[in-house]
């Protein structure tokens, strides 16, 4: 497990843009393609355990804190799918974040030394609206990804 795929962030600030579906089914109910927008910026903490060295000798317990490699994250994130019919939307995602390195802590980096981190993240989701002809319309999803 790397640093980038186990990193713990607080998100702080978000916005997002979001284009509905516009397609009318027989119903006249809204279905058809759906695209979003993601924004945000995550703030580094917690303490990340070393699981591969936990693996291969479980006496080792060697825990690193987030923040002293981490600074910030700035992410982008991109939905795409299609609204099966105004309750069921079905997607993928693709998420990436612009990790800044801790120039502080990690002294190579400010001597000219190459240091740079990112965040990638994607997979596929499923989204149930639970009132989908309203403006306030809240989701529960499920989702699987890497």
């Amino acid at each position: 497990m790397t640093n980038r795929s186990a990193s713990i962030a607080l998100i702080v600030a978000a916005c997002s843009i979001q284009f509905p579906a516009r397609a009318q089914t027989s119903e006249g109910t809204r279905s058809g393609f759906a695209f979003g927008m993601r924004f945000g910026y995550a703030h580094s903490m917690g303490k990340e355990s070393n699981w591969e060295l936990l693996l291969i000798n479980p006496q080792t317990q060697t825990v690193r804190v987030i923040s002293n490699n981490f600074a910030h994250m700035i992410p982008i994130w991109i939905d795409a799918g299609y609204r099966i019919n105004p309750s069921v939307y079905a997607g993928a995602y693709f998420q990436y974040g612009f990790v800044a390195i801790d120039e502080d802590k990690k002294p190579d980096c400010a001597r000219g030394v190459s240091c740079s981190a990112q965040d990638i993240r994607f997979g596929a989701n499923i989204h149930f609206h639970l009132r989908p002809k309203t403006s306030f319309d809240p989701w529960i999803g499920v989702g699987v990804g890497y």
